[in-house]
């Protein structure tokens, strides 16, 4: 026993030597030999149809693969396993069968070894249809501007709306979907930001966009006056005055832009007005959004226009006077018609 380990012993390092050069020509040479292997090889679904989603499957989620190639290539492609890539550009059913082929095998770029066949042939997937539709983006305020400043007119959202998809008890719920808060600037400028929608509670419904743009400007607060502005009266009834003068503060970018114009100042009327005239509070409209303003004199008197039939009145002095000339004397009888001519 003793002679024998010592012979197995002996010039062991020449041994080791001859023994791994004898593995390393066996693994050169078959290296290069072309041989056949069944490998496994991952199914990936690539949905092109935007109306469905997976609802279960690929069923195998794993398949067969026979490639055909040198020995070195199927080694690569068993530790770095290819996938075969199942597209599906059109869902008519809840539930199919799809064909596999070698063809849809993604073999690297590189190697020569090619896809033979699959086993199985099939594999089965699940649909369901989705749901779609946009809703509105609304931007919350974090901070707000330093005192004496205001955001200038509404915020411009690019996109105003996104599409949501998803199931459709799921896109039912969602009315709206808001971005992170907005922190507006501390000094007078226009920025424009780029926010998250805020994902909270969307889970797995899909989102045509995850941010948005969004345009405004901080500007400063001041008050204007705006004079010489006519009061809108009821056909037929004359304002007294019949100019008036508009205080508004807000934003100056939008101020600088107001013109008598660009307001309307009414004084309502409930019906007819008597003779002897009526007291109204005016109304401002057309205001700029942001801007407030209040008209001076807040009231008017109205007062019917000369020709104009009129309420009647109680006997007794006038209590107001109108210049003859544009409206009737208040109670003065109409004028007698001039005495015909005789023939």
């Amino acid at each position: 026993m003793a002679a024998l380990l010592k012979r197995l012993t002996m010039h062991w390092q020449l041994k080791l030597a001859a023994f791994t050069l004898a593995v390393l020509l066996w693994v050169v040479l078959s290296a290069d030999t072309v041989t056949t292997q069944w490998l496994p090889v991952p199914v990936q679904v690539e949905m092109r149809d935007p109306t469905y989603e997976i609802a279960y499957g690929p069923l195998p989620e794993e398949v067969e693969v026979r490639f055909t190639g040198p020995g070195r290539e199927l080694w690569e492609l068993a530790i770095n396993r290819p996938r075969l890539l199942l597209r599906v550009p059109e869902v008519n059913d809840d539930g199919e069968l799809y064909i596999l082929t070698p063809q849809m095998v993604q073999v690297p770029r590189g190697l020569s070894a090619s896809p033979q066949d699959v086993r199985p042939s099939s594999v089965r997937l699940g649909f369901t249809r989705l749901a779609t539709r946009e809703v509105p983006v609304v931007v919350p305020i974090g901070r707000g501007p330093r005192e004496g400043y205001v955001l200038a007119d509404s915020l411009v959202v690019r996109p105003a709306r996104v599409t949501v998809s998803g199931e459709s008890d799921r896109v039912a719920e969602v009315t709206a979907l808001a971005t992170r808060p907005l922190d507006l600037s501390r000094e007078d400028t226009v920025f424009v930001r780029r926010l998250a929608l805020d994902t909270t509670g969307v889970g797995d419904l899909r989102l045509g966009s995850l941010e948005v743009e969004v345009t405004g400007q901080v500007d400063r607060i001041v008050d204007r006056t705006v004079s010489e502005v006519i009061v809108v009266t009821p056909p037929g009834v004359a304002a007294i005055p019949s100019r008036v003068e508009v205080r508004l503060r807000g934003p100056q970018s939008l101020l600088r832009r107001v013109t008598p114009a660009n307001l309307r100042v009414v004084a309502p009327s409930t019906g007819e007005v008597p003779s002897a005239g009526e007291t109204v509070t005016l109304r401002l409209e057309q205001v700029p959004a942001g801007v407030v303003g209040e008209v001076a004199p807040a009231r008017v008197r109205l007062v019917p226009l000369l020709g104009t039939p009129a309420a009647p009145t109680l006997p007794g002095p006038a209590r107001d006077t109108v210049p003859e000339g544009v409206l009737g004397r208040v109670g003065a009888p109409p004028p007698s018609a001039p005495p015909a001519e005789r023939p």
